[in-house]
């Protein structure tokens, strides 16, 4: 396995390694391939593999993280929906990798009814709900876009013509009734990859709920939420999310009529014998299930770097 920045004018030595089936293989980046602010850098890693491997990312700060599983670049898309939330401590955030020379973006942002106005600031340009963003990538650029005020870039619509990443989330926020904070991150599916049907097990050791987004790329879409109550909710064009709360002591199932994104968020912790942070993950669609997992879990956050870990 070979791990490079192939553009970054800094560039991290290559890492090469050999994963062994059954173990994982951690990698430590440097923190200085964050990303700063609202702009164009050349910080896209690449990760390069002679056989299958899986990928997850975990940004570590101190007292503040969270993980993504990276998608390999035969299942990035071309239209995304971004997700953050809202309200937060933090600017919501997202942003944009392309494996292309020559990748020609466009991000329309949403035009909200409420909430704080959406407010970007790039190129010596104020982008305001509504607006339409348009430059283009060189391959192993990335783009990352954070809000002013800290409004909700959630619904933020990108239409590439080729393939990217994108990813999404908080820089850092509270989720409920709580002072307790996180980063939030996650690597967006493609509107491609959106289903139908959705079976949601809360988070565990918890009593608080958890926060759940649903994001339509049909306006219209209707969709159907059943735990201890059967709630029918109806997709609109300004507003093309909805979010609502479900139980802890219960399962949920969630299904539309249309294909949609739903991503669930873990709240701050209310109270000291049910501690744990905010976190962020898409759940996946009933067609998208199979029957062999592996996985891993990161040691207890607290340092400042970048860590990817590998399992074949």
């Amino acid at each position: 396995m070979r791990i490079t920045t192939p553009k970054y004018p800094q560039r991290i030595s290559e890492i090469v390694t050999t994963v062994v089936s059954g173990q994982v293989e951690k990698i430590e980046l440097s923190y200085l391939l964050r990303m700063s602010w609202t702009g164009i850098e050349d910080k896209v890693i690449l990760i390069q593999a002679d056989d299958e491997v899986v990928v997850y990312g975990l940004n570590k700060e101190r007292y503040s993280s969270d993980g993504f599983l990276a998608y390999p670049t035969d299942v990035i898309g071309y239209e995304y929906y971004t997700v953050s939330h809202v309200p937060s401590n933090g600017n919501t955030e997202f942003a944009i990798a392309a494996s292309y020379d020559d990748t020609m973006i466009s991000i329309r942002f949403p035009d909200r009814r409420l909430g704080i106005p959406i407010r970007v600031e790039y190129d010596g340009r104020t982008y305001r709900g509504g607006d339409v963003l348009n430059f283009t990538l060189q391959s192993y650029q990335a783009f990352q876009c954070i809000s002013y005020d800290k409004a909700d870039l959630t619904g933020s619509y990108i239409v590439s013509d080729k393939p990217v990443a994108v990813f999404s989330g908080n820089v850092r926020t509270w989720v409920g009734e709580s002072d307790s904070r996180d980063h939030l991150a996650l690597q967006l599916p493609p509107t491609q990859a959106y289903g139908k049907q959705f079976p949601i097990i809360p988070t565990p050791n918890r009593s608080v709920g958890d926060v759940i987004k649903v994001i339509a790329s049909v306006p219209g879409t209707n969709v159907r939420v059943e735990n201890t109550a059967l709630t029918w909710y109806e997709i609109g064009t300004m507003d093309n999310y909805l979010d609502f709360i479900i139980p802890s002591d219960s399962y949920t199932t969630i299904s539309a009529d249309q294909p949609v994104l739903v991503v669930q968020i873990a709240q701050s912790q209310q109270e000291l014998s049910e501690p744990g942070d905010p976190t962020m993950l898409a759940v996946t669609a009933t067609p998208q299930f199979t029957a062999d997992y592996v996985f891993s879990t990161p040691k207890y956050s607290n340092g400042g770097m970048l860590e990817f870990r590998v399992r074949i």
